[in-house]
């Protein structure tokens, strides 16, 4: 399959670590990649970065926007690939080769692959491992990360990121997909560097408030349940147990 890849970056103020992160992508070994950078207005020099590469980025945006969710909406309206994965600021790929053993997994262009990615901490200064398989039980609580998914065409051209959640849209982007039985697959596969901290460590007061009603509305009245007595009450023998009697 002559597959088609969009590697989409949201930046905003990533004087330090831009420049990382656009070579991360143009020197990837797979060739077949439509490339687009997003910037919300940096104030700092990271658009004269991206102005450097100009010539061998497929395009560029620079305006305002609502926030990080809104900046990836834009993402998928410009993107033609057949697939699109997000790369932003402070992540990159483990290798140059890391897309094209990715792309040669693909079988089935309307499935949602995901792979896994390592996990580097600046102040603890070390680096570990995140990722395996990820079912419902496991999306009640945790989220694939975004810098190692792949979604297709025909998922991200007919569903976009809810504005109201401003860090973990991209969590509710997933389970929205599964609870509309779209397939994911996972590849034992490393493909990003993830560098914690920013955005992302901070709460998410809508999430936060609203994720039981979330979970019962997209997943159901178990799911729900599973979710309240492993948040609250921790009774994991009872989980046990109801997961083998109801299906």
């Amino acid at each position: 399959m002559d597959i088609k890849l969009t590697i989409a970056s949201i930046v905003l103020n990533a004087r330090d670590e831009i420049e990382k992160l656009i070579q991360s992508v143009l020197c990837q070994s797979y060739k077949n990649i439509e490339y687009i950078v997003i910037d919300g207005q940096s104030a700092d020099g990271t658009i004269d970065i991206i102005k450097q590469y100009e010539s061998r980025i497929s395009k560029i945006l620079i305006e305002k926007d609502e926030g990080l969710y809104d900046a990836m909406n834009k993402a998928l309206d410009l993107a033609t690939g057949d697939y699109i994965l997000f790369l932003n600021s402070g992540d990159s790929f483990v290798s140059s080769y890391a897309i094209e053993g990715v792309v040669n997994s693909i079988k089935d262009n309307k499935v949602v692959y995901y792979g896994d990615v390592i996990l580097l901490d600046p102040e603890e200064k070390c680096a570990s491992f995140f990722g395996g398989y990820f079912g419902k039980h496991r999306l009640c609580f945790e989220n694939i990360s975004h810098q190692a998914i792949l979604y297709p065409k025909s998922v991200y051209k007919n569903y976009k990121y809810d504005l109201r959640y401003k860090i973990f849209g991209d969590w509710m982007y997933n389970i929205s997909l599964k609870a509309e039985k779209v397939r994911f697959i996972h590849l034992n596969r490393v493909i990003s560097f993830f560098e914690l901290g920013g955005l992302s460590s901070s709460g998410d007061e809508e999430i936060s408030k609203n994720m039981g009603r979330i979970i019962l509305n997209k997943f159901g009245f178990y799911y729900y349940f599973y979710f309240v007595l492993k948040k609250n009450i921790r009774i994991r023998p009872v989980i046990k147990y109801l997961k083998n009697i109801i299906k």
